[in-house]
């Protein structure tokens, strides 16, 4: 992990920062699992090939450790880097969800550093599916936190309206949904109507395309317009895919001490992921072409791992 991430888990300097930010947006345009929208740039769909490993984290919200910890369970970090799977961040990375730090961006800045170079380190195997937080929207709240302009203001405080401006080209550049033979995951919801894998590459010229995938719900009684059974199977119909195959969201967390819930409103193969908890961490992978849940202890990994920095520090210097 210190080698990874060169023994730095702070916060970057400014130029560093913009240097990082710049060279993935760079990568991400060859990003090998990404047809070219109409446009010429990077689409919006992810296809991972068959003997890909997917490895998928649902909203992080800023919760650093939970992404540290993930990295260091069941062998993933080794699976990256011998190029046998994939890491997939199903959006909401930034903007933290506990009632007292809905205002407080710096752990925000912190994990997309970390997301940025891990993105580096493996440009072929790292995605951010965006959400509706991975945005300076300055109509994303919460609990009447303006999180969305915070979160734009702090960016440029920090690093500069450069950096602000390459950010949103990454966030714009970044795919809306990911699948594979095992799954299909976006952030939120599917998408209604039958859109084509080709007009999925090309969703981010669709406004209605990226609100039902960053921001739609499930159907329930606070909203009973949200999707239901019959959507999801529309959507996977559309894209070839049998009606029980498994779509991923994340987005809308089913009860406060959970972090995945399987077959959710009575749908086969429909699971939500939610990665954010202050105790675990939830991630689903593919064990022999079956989506399965793990669940991990989320561990105090950033201090441990300053900690050992300053002892290897000192002890180099002496």
């Amino acid at each position: 992990m210190r080698k990874i991430f060169d023994n730095q888990f702070g916060l970057l300097p400014p130029e560093e920062a913009l240097a990082l930010l710049s060279e993935v947006n760079r990568l991400s345009h060859g990003d090998p699992y990404r047809r070219k929208d109409s446009e010429g740039h990077p689409g919006a769909l992810v296809e991972l090939p068959d003997d890909i490993t997917p490895i998928l984290l649902g909203d992080l919200h800023a919760q650093v450790d939970n992404l540290l910890t993930a990295l260091t369970e069941n062998g993933y970090l080794e699976s990256l880097e011998m190029g046998t799977a994939a890491l997939i961040f199903l959006g909401d990375a930034v903007h933290p969800e506990h009632p007292d730090k809905l205002a407080f961006m710096d752990s925000s800045l912190q994990i997309m550093d970390l997301i940025l170079r891990l993105k580096r380190r493996f440009p072929s195997q790292v995605f951010l599916v965006v959400g509706n937080h991975d945005s300076f929207n300055h109509d994303v709240m919460k609990r009447h936190v303006a999180q969305g302009a915070l979160w734009e203001q702090r960016v440029v405080e920090l690093r500069g309206q450069r950096y602000r401006d390459e950010l949103a080209r990454f966030y714009r550049q970044s795919p809306l949904v990911s699948m594979s033979r095992d799954f299909v995951a976006c952030h939120a919801a599917p998408a209604r109507g039958k859109p084509s894998r080709e007009q999925l590459v090309d969703a981010w010229r669709s406004p209605q395309l990226v609100r039902d995938l960053t921001e739609g719900r499930i159907n329930s009684p606070a909203f009973p317009a949200g999707y239901t059974g019959r959507d999801v199977r529309r959507f996977l119909s559309a894209l070839g895919l049998p009606a029980n195959h498994t779509f991923i969201v994340g987005h809308y967390p089913r009860s406060r001490d959970e972090t995945v819930w399987l077959d959710v409103g009575k749908i086969e193969g429909h699971h939500v992921l939610y990665s954010a908890r202050d105790d675990r961490v939830g991630v689903l992978t593919s064990i022999d072409g079956v989506i399965v849940p793990q669940v991990y202890p989320r561990e105090p990994l950033l201090d441990i791992l300053r900690e050992a920095g300053t002892t290897r520090a000192a002890l180099v210097a002496n």
